[in-house]
């Protein structure tokens, strides 16, 4: 292969699929925009994070969650017409596809804890602010997703699964309890049933026995 024909070909892979990288120095409700051109049904995921300056190590530490980010992408060829209009923490992520061919406005601005500002936060004055723009065909996103998105079902089946086994085991231990039970109280009532039973023949043989005795004794007395 040539080399006209690798330029053509890297020509290609940038057009149908590229990554904007940029980063930036901001304060709060400072907002900072720049321009895009956009095919129309065009996919475009953002990611982003943001680092506040930490006075004490005099550096931009570790990635902050203490700031909003309003993000607005707007069409300037249809009037401003807004296609995004978020605030999000100050790491995440936006997707959006485009409406409509032409240039297209994207605008981000830092939104701190005012009460935290006026009390003096050096914390939440600046603020390094990185963001990665993948315009165009984002399989390897909407794979990812789908992944995380299977995954996260899959974690959720397993639980409803050991859930489901643990009613489970949990009802038979309950048909076991009622059949013991049941099974108590069957035994109970026979012994009640037998019990009762002897006691009736004991009564009937004693009722046979007195009469036995009464009448022998009423013979005797020359009563009978």
């Amino acid at each position: 292969m040539n080399l006209g024909a690798k330029k053509v070909i890297f020509s290609l892979f940038l057009y149908f699929n590229y990554v904007l990288s940029l980063h930036i120095y901001i304060g709060p409700d400072e907002s900072r925009c720049f321009y895009e051109d956009l095919p129309k049904e065009t996919l475009v995921v953002g990611k982003f994070k943001t680092y506040a300056f930490d006075n004490d190590k005099n550096d931009y530490g570790v990635a902050s969650t203490d700031v909003q980010i309003e993000i607005e992408v707007t069409e300037t060829f249809d009037s401003d017409h807004a296609v995004v209009h978020q605030k999000l923490p100050g790491n995440g992520e936006f997707v959006f596809t485009s409406l409509g061919s032409g240039e297209h406005k994207f605008c981000f601005t830092p939104r701190a804890d005012k009460k935290r500002l006026q009390a003096g936060d050096d914390k939440l004055n600046k603020f390094r602010f990185f963001l990665d723009l993948v315009i165009g065909e984002a399989n390897d996103y909407t794979d990812s997703k789908k992944t995380d998105t299977i995954n996260y079902l899959n974690e959720k089946i397993k639980i409803i699964n050991l859930k489901l086994r643990e009613i489970k085991r949990h009802q038979e231990s309950i048909r076991d309890k009622e059949k013991e039970f049941r099974n108590t109280s069957e035994a109970v009532n026979l012994q009640v049933v037998k019990w009762t039973i002897f006691q009736m023949l004991i009564l009937i043989l004693i009722g046979v026995y007195q009469l036995n005795y009464l009448s022998g004794y009423f013979k005797k007395q020359k009563i009978l």
